[in-house]
């Protein structure tokens, strides 16, 4: 008999490292070290259960936020829709919340026209391509993730991804708009409506991300009031969590993009902590009737 495959499995120490791990606790220098403990858990698809954790002052940033998110896009007439891994913590909420429509569209190092950068090995020793990719292969993506949502579903659709200078949300509005009125026209619905709302990187620059997005419908939140959030969306604390890992169009096949498991059990941790959250119906009913669109 056949032994089962090994599950990836990553020591105690480096686990607490990974946890606890903040700009002042794992400075700049030792960021290299940082990422390999954090490669250990992305590399296999069993991600090991810890990274689906959230620590208290994370929830309840993440709470906050996605409240503030609802306060300006009610969910009934919203459909929330994460661009790639950076948004894994605050999908996942969204999700775990009653009646919130929100989805993952896979899509990482996405950059079109005047946003497309050559091959080259960055700082941190990895190498990024950003390919000018055929619409047909965009448009098949599209098809399988988000045509369905066409035909049902709000009429809104509000795009989220963790920015910081918003290259991403400016390389994908004219795309998806450009579709959804080619298919929109085959199924004679009415196009939705797209919104893009940039979580903006504390590091990055909030004017060059208002000078990317200047010519599409746009929100920008500031991150700076939520510090231990957004030191683990800068250090891709959650990447390992997220629904389909990372997918790179023209590169990555796209059979690759399955789901996880460890995903499903980020959300339970979620439902778990609102459930245990005995602020969360006052303000989620605040959240809901001092709604602004």
């Amino acid at each position: 008999m056949a032994s089962p495959s090994p599950r990836l499995t990553t020591p105690e120490s480096d686990r607490l490292k990974i946890a606890r791990f903040s700009p002042d606790s794992c400075p700049t220098p030792n960021f290299r070290a940082f990422r390999e403990l954090r490669e250990k858990s992305i590399s296999g698809f069993h991600a090991p259960d810890w990274v689906a954790s959230v620590d208290p002052e994370e929830y309840q940033e993440i709470r906050d936020l996605s409240l503030k998110i609802f306060t300006h896009f009610p969910p009934d007439k919203h459909q929330f829709i994460g661009v790639g891994r950076s948004p894994t913590p605050i999908l996942a909420f969204l999700q775990a919340c009653p009646g919130v429509l929100a989805m993952n569209l896979p899509l990482s190092q996405f950059r079109f026209a005047k946003y497309a950068v050559p091959s080259q090995e960055n700082q941190n020793g990895s190498t990024y391509a950003r390919p000018n990719h055929a619409r047909s292969d965009l448009d098949q993506h599209f098809d399988r993730f988000l045509l369905w949502k066409i035909r049902s579903g709000p009429e809104k659709w509000v795009l989220i991804d963790f920015s910081q200078k918003g290259h991403t949300l400016a390389s994908l509005f004219p795309r998806l708009e450009s579709y959804l009125r080619r298919r929109s026209v085959c199924s004679r619905k009415q196009l939705p409506k797209l919104h893009l709302l940039a979580l903006a990187d504390p590091r990055g620059d909030g004017e060059e991300i208002r000078r990317n997005l200047e010519n599409y419908s746009h929100t920008t939140f500031s991150l700076e009031k939520y510090p231990r959030l957004a030191s683990g969306l800068c250090w891709q604390k959650f990447d390992a969590a997220s629904e389909y890992g990372m997918f790179v169009l023209g590169r990555d096949e796209p059979d690759w993009v399955l789901r996880r498991a460890i995903y499903r059990k980020l959300k339970r941790t979620m439902a778990v902590e609102i459930a245990r959250d005995w602020e969360w119906n006052t303000r989620w009913e605040k959240a809901a009737t001092g709604s602004k669109d």
